[in-house]
């Protein structure tokens, strides 16, 4: 799906470990997608209902993304009216064929009936109307990541500090693909400044 925003690299969103709980974004049901399995990675630091409350929280943030489901609903109908008008012009190309006095290739090749030049008219503007609503809207959806990326992030910053003393962190992936809680980000962080610390070694 395009909602979120089309791009030439395939991203991978990681799958939840002991560590790490992560909640893949659902392009098709706009939404993040809770496992409440996972929730047993969290426990005792974190309880089901402080993590509910927080995605909570982040969705209400992006207005529960009522803006892509806009934009879901203008591409579907673009695909449902692109279908209808081919349908169409397949039939006016039908009976164009049908109607001529010479063979139906002689008629396709010269475009001598009206019906024929109806039809083939009639496939263009379904092609293009359809190409030129996706571009608009995958541009559109691009603007909203970023604006969903902002909202996000504020949110987060507010839930981090309530669970500074839990040692629990919220995440967002790479282009919204995913949100993620880490629960030793601690640990994490102190390896990480251990590693800058150490000396480097002549060879």
């Amino acid at each position: 799906m395009m909602f979120l925003e089309c791009t030439s690299k395939r991203i991978l969103v990681p799958r939840t470990t002991e560590n790490d709980i992560i909640f893949p974004f659902a392009q098709l049901y706009l939404k993040f997608y809770v496992n409440k399995k996972d929730f047993e990675h969290a426990k005792p630091r974190v309880e089901e209902a402080q993590i509910l409350s927080g995605l909570k929280r982040i969705e209400e943030a992006c207005h529960n993304f009522s803006l892509l489901k806009k934009y879901r609903f203008a591409f579907f109908f673009s695909v449902g009216l692109s279908l209808f008008l081919t349908l169409i012009s397949l039939v006016l190309i039908s009976h164009g064929t049908r109607t001529t006095n010479v063979s139906s290739d002689s008629a396709l090749l010269r475009l001598i009936n009206p019906w024929l030049w109806a039809g083939f008219g009639l496939e263009a503007i379904a092609l293009i109307q359809n190409a030129v609503i996706s571009v608009v809207l995958a541009i559109k959806a691009r603007n909203a990541r970023c604006k969903y990326e902002d909202a996000v992030y504020s949110v987060m910053n507010q839930l981090n500090e309530e669970l500074k003393e839990q040692e629990v962190r919220w995440k967002l992936g790479k282009r919204f693909r995913w949100l993620e809680i880490s629960l030793d980000y601690k640990k994490k962080r102190m390896m990480v400044d251990q590693r800058k610390d150490e000396p480097l070694l002549n060879p």
